[in-house]
């Protein structure tokens, strides 16, 4: 047997033996909670005329970033910037917005996953 066959026979078999690194049902508590009513809710706030292209620093900029942390808090989600609060300012009108959870899961307390979004925008 050549050796290119025998390392795909190997492999091959070997991975009979693996067992799945991910759960065989994904949870799916979180995503009973994902409404289509709010995502379009969010869509259209976000979207809208009110907010003026959601420019960084503008009103519009300031407003969709109150609008975020609004959401953030009614989520239950800690904020995550700057003195405890949700908004991580840099300059004197700019802002990111964040938050975080902690897992359940006490052996994986130290780890983190990290979920942004770029919220604002011209346009």
């Amino acid at each position: 047997m050549s050796r290119p066959s025998w390392l795909l026979l190997c492999i091959l078999l070997g991975g009979r033996t693996l067992q799945p690194v991910c759960a065989a049902e994904p949870p799916t508590d979180w995503l009973d909670r994902i409404d289509l009513r709010d995502l379009k809710r969010h869509a259209s706030f976000l979207a809208s005329d009110t907010l003026e292209g959601r420019q960084a620093g503008a009103r519009g900029g300031q407003a969709a970033a109150a609008y975020l942390v609004s959401e953030l808090k009614r989520l239950g989600l800690s904020p995550a910037g700057s003195g405890g609060d949700y908004r991580q300012s840099f300059g004197t009108q700019y802002c990111n917005v964040l938050a975080q959870r902690t897992g359940a899961d006490p052996d994986r307390r130290g780890d983190l996953i990290v979920i942004g979004a770029h919220y604002d925008h011209v346009g």
